[in-house]
């Protein structure tokens, strides 16, 4: 049976995977923490939050101890659909267990603050993470970078971008995009300018995205910017076409 329930949830077939688990009791069985693990996986890739929190209460009224594994896609459950309180809520109670965590459940928690604009906790995320000895890496970056632009937090954006460099964390240009991103929306274009230097040097390709993040209303800006795009071949989205035509209309 939990073979059957871990297979129905690799496929995203939530209700087959819950029909499995129904059945482990249904043969006078008793569901074992890998019947809770498969079936809680399942509920994650599903975007099931609430069933797999309920799934999760289960286990320890039957006294099942969860593992890392449940307790990781529990926590993807809950940051998948915006549920950051519970999202770390799980993160805790693992911490509390004294279960071996790891980098990619910390980075589920940080990846659900970021969707709600909730920097301060993702960067509070970031402190355990180094208090567990877990080395962040470009996701844990990408995610806490993101978190300050949806919150127009220009300033943290850059200063994260700045320590992922100096712990020698792989940097992408996402997390470069979304920290000129947020320059751009606080109107710092000194920043955006000095950010598209700096992922040039860091050997990084800037993408469409790079230069729409970039694009405001002074017209000579747009023209340097198509020009750039030009030499590396790249093809204007709807963004940068917008920023072209708001350009023209408040250029001298």
């Amino acid at each position: 049976f939990n073979t059957l329930i871990s297979a129905c949830g690799a496929c995203q077939q939530l209700p087959a995977a819950m029909q499995a688990f129904a059945w482990i009791r249904q043969a006078a069985l008793e569901p074992d923490v890998i019947s809770y693990s498969a079936a809680i996986s399942a509920c994650e890739k599903g975007l099931d939050a609430p069933r797999a929190l309920d799934f999760l209460s289960a286990m320890r009224r039957r006294q099942l101890q969860p593992n890392s594994v449940v307790y990781n896609a529990a926590a993807s459950a809950c940051g998948k659909q915006h549920l950051w309180e519970r999202t770390l809520c799980c993160r805790s109670e693992l911490r509390c267990t004294g279960l071996a965590a790891d980098v990619i459940g910390c980075n589920a928690a940080i990846s659900a603050c970021e969707k709600v604009k909730r920097w301060e906790s993702a960067s509070d995320l970031l402190c355990i993470i180094s208090c567990l000895d877990f080395e962040p890496d470009v996701v844990t970056y990408g995610a806490i970078v993101s978190a300050c632009e949806r919150a127009l937090q220009w300033a943290q954006a850059l200063g994260f971008l700045r320590q992922a460099r100096r712990r020698a964390a792989a940097v992408n240009v996402l997390s470069c995009n979304a920290a000129i991103s947020a320059c751009r929306k606080c109107g710092e274009w000194g920043g955006t300018i000095a950010l598209l230097d700096e992922t040039c040097r860091l050997g990084l390709e800037p993408d469409t995205v790079t230069y729409s993040s970039m694009a405001g209303r002074d017209w000579r800006r747009i023209l340097g910017l198509l020009r750039g795009m030009r030499v590396r071949s790249l093809e204007l989205d709807e963004l940068t076409w917008g920023s072209v035509f708001a350009s023209c209309g408040w250029g001298p």
